[in-house]
């Protein structure tokens, strides 16, 4: 799904990518603005920087932990990271 969606709505959120994770960023920064389309899920909008899903990323929506069918709302911060691993 893309901002141009069947209702033609869209909503404005805020985005941060962590660490390694900023290197998928459409503009090459860790936080930025971004347009999308209202209906659109954490799913959606994690398919739309093509990040590898072996890196399970884990995005928090408003300092709340988001799963895959959660939609996004207009004005939403999220943040998105990889979980840390250690040994």
């Amino acid at each position: 799904m893309n901002a141009n969606s069947k209702t033609g709505e869209t909503i404005g959120v805020t985005v941060r990518l962590l660490a390694n994770l900023n290197t998928y960023s459409p503009i090459g920064k860790e936080c930025f603005k971004l347009t999308i389309a209202r209906q659109e899920t954490v799913a959606d909008f994690l398919d739309r920087f093509n990040i590898p899903s072996v890196l399970k990323p884990i995005v928090v929506i408003n300092g709340r932990p988001a799963k895959p069918m959660t939609r996004l709302s207009d004005g939403d911060s999220v943040l998105v990271y990889e979980p840390v691993t250690g040994g």
